[in-house]
């Protein structure tokens, strides 16, 4: 059974697949709904689980966050020699030879001229993959939209506030549900502007970066 946290959760909650798999588990679990409440909860699930996705999440892998780990901090001559067989361009370096930059620059000591012939390549790659990053970012905050609850939501969240709380009345439980989705709703879309803020900043600041 849905406590009213899980009901104003996945109710208000952008409906992404990985919201998807939440409101399947809980489905699941009511397979064979054993009161009236559960029952309700059950066709609440059933009408979430019948709502189209919103969007799909993108995720950009940046060699940034997958450096190569634990390389020497001096270059040795075969490292010279691959480093100017690099691509001139950022975009045709390979993801796997970012990696292995961003290792380089991790590992060279700040100042020194290995560190800065590194960051001479990495820096330019680096910030295409910031670019690249901020944009699917920015995409996600745009596909997570705040959704609208389904019109049973008041009602099946009435009902198991009613169950929590026995103490209060009716009228009491219907204001109170009221305020929590809405509340919920409110947090959800501040978060989601946050989020768009912070992204849109983010590719600003690479962008202008790239520009330099």
């Amino acid at each position: 059974m849905l406590n009213s946290n899980d009901i104003i959760s996945l109710t208000t909650t952008p409906r992404t697949g990985l919201h998807r798999g939440k409101v399947l588990y809980h489905r699941d679990r009511l397979q064979t709904p054993q009161s009236t409440e559960e029952a309700a909860q059950r066709a609440l699930l059933d009408h979430l689980v019948a709502a189209p996705a919103e969007g799909s999440m993108q995720s950009y892998p940046h060699p940034g966050d997958a450096a190569t780990p634990n390389l020497p901090p001096q270059l040795s001559a075969a490292d010279l020699a691959w480093l100017q067989r690099l691509p001139a361009e950022p975009h045709h370096i390979p993801y796997e030879d970012g990696r292995v930059l961003a290792g380089m620059a991790q590992a060279t000591p700040l100042g020194s001229s290995d560190r800065r012939l590194v960051d001479s390549i990495w820096n330019p790659v680096k910030n295409l993959h910031d670019i690249g990053q901020a944009k699917a970012a920015l995409a996600n905050t745009d596909a997570a939209a705040v959704p609208t609850p389904p019109p049973a939501t008041h009602e099946v969240l009435a009902a198991t506030l009613a169950r929590e709380l026995p103490m209060l009345t009716r009228d009491e439980v219907n204001a109170r549900a009221r305020v929590q989705l809405q509340d919920a709703v409110t947090k959800q879309s501040e978060a989601r502007r946050k989020a768009r803020d912070a992204a849109t900043q983010t590719l600003a600041d690479a962008t202008a970066g790239r520009a330099r």
